[in-house]
């Protein structure tokens, strides 16, 4: 399908193709960002977070959660570690809960918390040629740490117009990228710059679709503070199995022991019927009975189609099972999706 097929049938999709064969800008300023630092810092935040934080070395990051005793989400992140403090880059509509939370969770420790939303601002640029782009606007000679950032786990702080901004990868839109963190005024000229230099701003269609389609749950949106992480399929990213104990670890490791993983609902992707994209909270339903609902949609290129996010009830859950929503019929696919996951022409 080529762009213009695109734009002809749903609006917002610009920049969309270019994810798959080049790169394309994603703005998602302002960020929630916190800046937790302290002597105590490590072993503060590996006794309250799922993943691994004692692991990561100087310069890497991975994903984590933040849980409640009873094993559901107060929040999502990246963690990164730097030199003096750990970075953690959150939803920007939860950054002051958490910073609250964290400071009550400070008891005798040498921690401090830091909210840096005002501060930072990011932005995602997503494709292949993602280093390429970026390696161009920071210049040559950084481009080895940035293809390194790329890489997955590491991230590097990179000097810019008298400033430091920090590169970090990710693959939120479910190919190669990076992330920038920097002041508003520089991630606006590095924008401004990437633009200059033939990069597309992905349409916010196009943003959704993408994400959508590589099966990326959104604190907020697909995931809520009722949801166990197993429940939204992050557990193989976002927790440790070998580390030592953390809030909420006992529910967490009593359904992956004592349930073998099962859980009462889970997140799949949901192929609809050729129509209208259903909204968020449409009830999903199995013989006129509810089982779930929708968390986010949108037409889908890739399919041809509508495509959805949604968590329903596990007896519901395998690819193929056939479901209705919106008064469409509604079909179980694997996330992420790929173009061989397209239903027959009707």
């Amino acid at each position: 399908m080529t762009s213009g097929e695109i734009d002809a049938r749903r609006a917002g999709y610009e920049g969309y193709e270019d994810v798959g064969r080049a790169a394309a800008i994603e703005r998602r300023e302002p960020g929630g960002w916190l800046a937790i630092s302290g002597g105590d810092v490590v072993s503060f935040l590996q006794g309250v977070l799922t993943n691994d934080v004692a692991a990561l070395a100087t310069g890497e990051h991975c994903y984590a959660a933040y849980l409640t005793a009873q094993g559901r989400m107060l929040s999502d992140m990246q963690v990164l570690r730097r030199e003096a403090d750990v970075l953690l880059a959150v939803e920007p509509e939860v950054a002051g809960a958490l910073a609250e939370r964290f400071d009550k969770s400070i008891f005798t420790e040498d921690v401090r918390v830091q909210d840096l939303s005002g501060t930072l601002q990011t932005v995602g640029i997503h494709g292949p040629s993602s280093h390429g782009a970026v390696a161009a606007i920071f210049g040559d000679r950084l481009a080895p740490g940035i293809r390194q950032a790329l890489d997955g786990g590491r991230h590097v702080t990179v000097p810019f117009e008298g400033s430091d901004v920090i590169v970090f990868g990710s693959n939120w839109l479910g190919t190669p990228g990076v992330r920038i963190a920097a002041a508003g005024s520089q991630l606006a000229t590095i924008v401004n710059r990437l633009i200059g230099s033939g990069v597309p701003v992905l349409g916010p269609a196009a943003v959704a679709a993408r994400r959508i389609e590589a099966g990326t749950p959104v604190f907020g949106i697909d995931m809520t503070t009722e949801t166990i992480p197993l429940e939204a399929g992050i557990e193989s990213r976002a927790i440790s199995t070998t580390k030592g104990c953390y809030v909420g670890q006992e529910i967490i490791v009593r359904i992956l022991h004592r349930a073998h993983g099962r859980v009462a609902r889970r997140l799949v992707g949901l192929e609809l019927e050729p129509g209208t994209v259903p909204e968020r909270g449409t009830p999903v339903e199995d013989g006129g009975r509810e089982i779930g609902r929708i968390s986010s949609a949108a037409w889908s290129p890739l399919l041809g189609r509508p495509l959805a996010l949604a968590t329903v009830q596990r007896d519901f859950t395998e690819a193929g099972t056939v479901l209705q929503a919106a008064s469409a019929r509604a079909t179980v696919v694997p996330l992420p999706v790929t173009a061989g996951a397209r239903a027959p022409s009707e």
